[in-house]
């Protein structure tokens, strides 16, 4: 079994705002890279995005691969995006896990 580690967290602030959900991905990420200064992009091999209904609430599907792009990576290994209503988050911090653990 691997090793696994949250290395860096970032979230959008919390509201009502007039934020597109792209934007809201920007900001978040931003401060993901703000969190870790040697975290260089080339590093990061997966992506587990948690959402909610983006397609109902923000008009936006595929959005672990737009998450990659607007963030500006290129994962090799795992693209995905989880689904479990509030534990969205949760779930995609719980998939990533399992499937780290499987080399």
């Amino acid at each position: 079994m691997k090793n696994v580690a949250i290395v860096a967290c970032g979230l959008a602030p919390f509201g009502v705002r007039k934020a597109t959900w792209r934007e809201l991905v920007q900001e978040a990420s931003k401060a993901v890279f703000d969190d870790v200064q040697n975290l260089d992009k080339k590093d990061i091999d997966s992506l587990f995005v948690g959402a909610a209904m983006p397609e109902r609430f923000a008009f936006q599907s595929h959005v672990a691969p737009l998450v990659a792009e607007q963030v500006g990576i290129v994962p090799h290994k795992v693209v995905t995006r989880t689904e479990l209503a509030c534990s969205s988050g949760q779930s995609a911090v719980r998939t990533a896990g399992r499937q780290s653990s499987r080399g």
